[in-house]
């Protein structure tokens, strides 16, 4: 009798545990790795629209770039990634709440606070709503390419 009340109760465990699988490789959201969308950005003259960083009248290097916390508590800062293998447009960081674009240049670093508004495309993705550059809440255009063009006035 004990037998095959351990024996039902082990068959039970075995369909509960098989039945709980299935349910969890059915949920899209079940197993996935969480993955969010990198800011591809150029840095553009605010009259002209030149491309600062990699075009003809380029004056900024790639590695004077950074992405700063806006608390700074932690001193912690990321740099852009560089640029891309085409040379036509640089990395930044995913979606993040107030952050500073820092740009060094000879004289001082100029900071600028970028918003980078969030989206979600599904649940194991975040992707880039909308940039926006100090207080201004109308977002920076992007190109054609989905390049946001982020203007910089010297």
């Amino acid at each position: 009798m004990l037998r095959m009340l351990l024996s039902t109760l082990i068959l039970s465990l075995l369909i509960t545990s098989c039945s709980n699988n299935s349910k969890k490789a059915d949920d899209p959201c079940g197993n996935c790795c969480f993955v969010s969308e990198s800011l591809r950005f150029r840095l553009i003259d605010a009259k002209t629209g030149e491309d600062l960083v990699s075009g003809s009248q380029s004056i900024i290097p790639v590695d004077s770039i950074h992405f700063l916390l806006s608390d700074n508590k932690s001193g912690y800062y990321r740099r852009a990634t560089g640029l891309s293998t085409q040379g036509k447009f640089l990395y930044g960081p995913g979606p993040w709440p107030g952050i500073l674009l820092e740009i060094g240049l000879p004289g001082g670093a100029k900071k600028e606070k970028i918003t980078i508004n969030g989206k979600s495309v599904n649940c194991c993705t975040t992707g880039i709503a909308s940039v926006t550059v100090g207080e201004n809440p109308v977002p920076v255009q992007k190109d054609s390419s989905g390049v946001y063009l982020i203007p910089y006035s010297r």
